[in-house]
């Protein structure tokens, strides 16, 4: 490769695990928000530089000392031009002048902005076309909507890691965990019928302005907030089946069908695009529905082994070798 590369990514525990590897190369360095970038104090001066409330009314000058102390934290031992890969965490910073900052300092630097959910496309895209040599999105569809890059998320390679405490016994037949954003109705259906039909299920939904609790005619559990990443992982392994549904339109490469394959899990859903993303193309472990009514139950109760011969295809290598392509076609 021909760049280092900086990866500043949201302070939540999904992406400090997705992105676990980064510490293994010795050009890439990761961060989770500003850990590692500024101390305590530091983050809570840098807030109030930043925030947009206090800029709307008075533009607060100097910010550019967060970035020169910033990049004076980050260090190489290869002497390479640098890519950064930013996201949505950081755009109160993008907004006063980073980019720009270090453009200054590093002429040949390349700026790429990873999407990590389409409402942000819809949101800061024109925004930041003028700002970043090249933008891209996890979803296939969203890109070829919006003409910018598609770059599946990253997922560990590390077998060891991934595989920790994954002797279990399946204990659920099928699984659903993710945001409302409009499948509520068509989760309510599918948990009623999986009910009916005798199947163990784990249906987490995160609805905004519920409280948690579980609904007892569909058995749906209503969060507030996300689930700690490592349930998730021990919800997913427990399960026999993963049940991926479609947001809109979208044809999102989402990270329940990559841990459907990491961990080779059925995937049942309504996403016909599923069998175009890696590993999936065979559709041997994939089951597709439009109404609750079409889901094959036998699918979802058959314990025969899954195997989706997963050979890195999501790992961060792989990650990397994609946007250092978007970098190079940006020149």
């Amino acid at each position: 490769m021909k760049y280092n590369f900086v990866i500043f990514a949201a302070n939540m525990d999904l992406y400090r695990y997705t992105y676990h590897e980064a510490e293994k190369f010795e050009n890439v360095r990761f961060y989770s928000g500003t850990n590692g970038l500024l101390t305590k104090l530091e983050k809570a001066f840098h807030s109030v530089h930043v925030s947009r409330r206090i800029n709307a009314k008075i533009q607060l000058p100097f910010k550019s000392c967060w970035y020169a102390l910033m990049l004076r934290r980050i260090s190489f031992t290869k002497a390479r031009p640098v890519c950064y890969i930013w996201s949505t965490h950081f755009m109160k910073d993008i907004e006063n002048g980073v980019v720009e900052y270090i453009r200054k300092k590093q002429p040949d630097s390349k700026h790429i902005f990873f999407f990590t959910d389409e409402k942000f496309v819809r949101q800061d895209l024109a925004y930041l076309q003028d700002k970043m040599d090249s933008l891209a999105v996890f979803d296939p569809g969203v890109a070829e909507q919006y003409k910018i890059g598609f770059v599946p998320n990253v997922y560990p390679s590390d077998k060891e890691y991934i595989m920790s405490n994954f002797e279990v016994e399946d204990e659920y037949d099928i699984c659903f965990i993710g945001n409302d954003r409009g499948r509520e109705s068509k989760l309510r259906e599918i948990a009623i019928y999986c009910k009916k039909a005798r199947l163990k299920t784990a249906f987490y939904m995160k609805k905004s302005g519920v409280p948690a609790y579980t609904d007892e005619e569909t058995e749906i559990h209503y969060i507030e907030q996300n689930i700690p990443y490592e349930k998730v992982l021990d919800i997913v392994k427990k399960s026999r089946c993963v049940l991926e549904l479609m947001v809109e339109t979208n044809r999102t490469c989402s990270l329940r069908v990559q841990e459907a394959v990491i961990y080779n899990k059925k995937i049942l859903t309504d996403n016909l695009s599923v069998n175009k993303m890696p590993c999936c193309e065979d559709g041997k472990n994939v089951s597709f529905f439009e109404k609750a009514e079409d889901i094959d139950v036998n699918f979802l109760k058959d314990n025969k082994k899954v195997n989706y011969d997963y050979h890195e295809e999501y790992s961060l290598e792989n990650w990397l070798k994609k946007i250092e392509l978007l970098a190079n076609n940006s020149q």
